[in-house]
């Protein structure tokens, strides 16, 4: 395929920095930044903040406070429900999480629930709807499940497995503080639980299918509705620590640094893939996408090497050495993109790099320089995303896949002025009626907070000469 069939965005994406509104404190390494992002919404937390953006316009709509210390380990979005994984100590060494929960679509607070285990080891899932046959008075019936949004934890240490769905009765004001949320109070209401449930550490859930996997080396499959383990799949030496499952598979690898394939009716084992970079010390990480697999492996000099296999022909499509990181990327048309941050040894500059899975082909390469090595990479739509620091500022750095022409008609508030090289978005702020006045001096992203009187809920708000609510970016090509 040559360059000159891809679309201008493809070739040279829009680039553009959203500076973020807290310093990097080298006093507090414990302290580093986490980012998650759904269809409309990118969460960066910091400290004892999460800040909430809104997508495609990359506007901050809303801080909030997890009170005065939260240590903050991870950040996940399941479906429309934001959850925040706090450990109870500093460092992340003591037993005990707490898992704040706020419902992106409602703007509420749905509660948090506190644990006994290790933060790393609890696990959450939102299970995709999937077709299901089921009898009944002798008819064989077909229907979606689950049919409203489900959320799947497993606590190894509480020893459950607990399907929830969302009690909007219980649903919690914008100004409702974490902080205060008693046990009872919890506005996800339990569906089913397995109890007692093996040590999993790991768990991956389609339809009413959850798999699960541990310290025991065998991997299980349940019916979270019945609570009937259906499979177990004995195979592996060591740990397992992560799984996957598609229609028709089950993908699981393990610290014996073997990957299996299984069949997720059976329970057969159909692969057990070898194809172990020269050099490298073990699998990273696993996962599916276009029906290919994706897995990673440890290398010298803490870099990765990509491959891409196809797990039906049992064939190794590609190899990509040096990564630093990688993400998902955009699909163009019908081609699913993987995006790796590579390193290059020796430069300032590294290369950020777009893939076709299905060819191996190289779509898109862009010298990127790099402040800290400890970034993260996330996609949606049509962004991908990179979470890293200059010097004591963090920013979100992020590149556009869209046409120029597409972005605009999308959003009829939006201005653009500039030339190529300078683009002003102006665009009017949302929820006018609950933002609340300030003044005094903006931090150093131009950003105003406020803390609500015993609220959580921290809104910004900017003012132009004329009194008008706008939020002006500047967007540079780098």
């Amino acid at each position: 395929m040559s360059t000159s069939s891809l679309p201008s965005a493809w070739e040279e994406p829009r680039q553009f920095t959203i500076p973020l509104p807290f310093d990097y404190d080298p006093n507090k390494p414990y302290e580093y930044a986490l980012f998650a992002c759904s269809a409309t919404t990118v969460v960066v937390g910091y400290a004892n903040r999460v800040y909430i953006y809104s997508l495609p316009t990359f506007d901050l709509v809303r801080v909030l406070k997890l009170g005065d210390v939260s240590n903050q380990r991870n950040i996940e979005i399941h479906g429309e429900l934001l959850v925040v994984n706090c450990s109870n100590d500093p460092d992340g060494l003591e037993e005990g999480c707490l898992l704040h929960f706020w419902d992106l679509s409602a703007a509420r607070w749905r509660g948090t629930m506190a644990l006994t285990d290790y933060w790393n080891h609890v696990s959450i899932s939102c299970p995709m709807p999937e077709l299901i046959e089921t009898e009944e008075n002798g008819e064989v019936l077909r229907e979606e499940w689950p049919k409203i949004p489900t959320w799947i934890i497993v606590s190894p240490q509480d020893q459950f497995l607990r399907t929830y769905t969302l009690d909007r009765s219980l649903a919690k004001t914008p100004e409702y503080d974490v902080t205060e949320v008693v046990e009872g109070s919890l506005a996800l209401l339990p569906v089913t639980t397995i109890y007692p449930f093996h040590p999993a550490d790991c768990h991956a859930s389609m339809g009413r299918t959850a798999v699960s996997g541990g310290v025991e080396s065998i991997i299980r499959s349940w019916d979270v509705i019945t609570g009937e383990c259906q499979l177990v799949l004995i195979g592996h030496r060591s740990t397992v620590i992560d799984v996957r499952l598609d229609e028709s598979r089950i993908y699981s690898f393990s610290y014996d640094w073997t990957v299996r394939v299984w069949d997720r009716h059976s329970g057969g084992c159909l692969h057990v893939p070898n194809f172990v970079s020269s050099g490298s010390t073990g699998f990273a990480s696993l996962d599916i996408m276009a029906s290919y697999l994706i897995t990673s492996v440890f290398m010298p000099g803490g870099v990765f090497n990509v491959l891409i296999w196809d797990p039906i022909s049992r064939n190794l499509v590609h190899e990509i050495g040096s990564v630093w990181t990688t993400t998902r990327g955009p699909v163009r048309g019908e081609q699913d993109t993987l995006v790796t941050w590579e390193f290059v040894e020796g430069s300032s500059t590294d290369r950020l790099k777009l893939w076709d899975v299905r060819t191996g082909q190289l779509l898109m390469s862009s010298a990127v320089e790099w402040y800290r090595r400890d970034l993260s990479l996330r996609f949606q739509d049509q962004f991908i995303m990179a979470l890293d620091s200059l010097r004591e500022e963090h920013r979100l750095r992020v590149w556009d896949f869209g046409t120029y022409d597409s972005l605009d008609a999308r959003d009829g508030s939006r201005s653009r002025t500039g030339s190529k090289d300078e683009i002003i978005y102006k665009t009017e702020v949302l929820q006018q009626d609950v933002l609340e006045e300030t003044t005094g001096p903006s931090s150093s992203s131009d950003v105003v907070d406020e803390v609500l009187a015993e609220g959580s809920v921290i809104f910004e708000k900017r003012k132009n000469g004329k009194g008008k609510n706008f939020i002006r970016r500047l967007f540079r090509r780098r």
